[in-house]
């Protein structure tokens, strides 16, 4: 795998699950089984959650299948995956997450070389495609203690 590649993923997990922890265990969102569900029941959820995210100043943005977090303490956007799957990434998030940590100002431009990274690393057998037809991986070696280990990829 790219070492680029390999720190920029682990950088983002472990934002990611102190994204998942905020969420699930700090707010008491339940945990999604599919990303279709999430994008049905998650705007209730977080509505009813107003209190605890004015007093702790994080702003959630639920959009489709996943949620922008900005966090006093990070910021990311990730989606969940259509068997729930909680840690999973894909280039766009992958290439924002690095852009924003860097403070970069402007467009996103690096999509493109993150997609490549993942598409090598994937052919190489050291990612999982969550779906044949979605565009999310895992990394097997980082996986979430937040994931539905029981489903292939998720």
């Amino acid at each position: 795998m790219d070492e680029r590649l390999k720190s920029l993923i682990s950088s983002y997990r472990v934002t990611q699950d102190r994204a998942l922890d905020y969420l699930h265990a700090r707010i008491g969102l339940p945990l999604p089984h599919s990303n279709v569900e999430w994008a049905l029941e998650a705007r209730r959820k977080i509505e009813s959650s107003h209190a605890i995210l004015e007093s702790d100043r994080v702003v959630l943005r639920k959009h489709g299948f996943g949620i922008d977090i900005t966090h006093p303490e990070f910021r990311i956007d990730f989606d969940y995956g259509p068997n729930g799957e909680r840690d999973c990434f894909d280039s766009w998030r992958l290439a924002l997450f690095s852009h924003r940590e860097s403070g970069l100002p402007g467009p996103v431009e690096n999509q493109d070389e993150v997609s490549q990274w993942l598409i090598a690393a994937h052919e190489a057998g050291e990612l999982i495609k969550i779906h044949r037809d979605y565009s999310h991986y895992v990394d097997p070696t980082r996986r979430s203690h937040w994931s539905v280990l029981d489903q292939n990829g998720g």
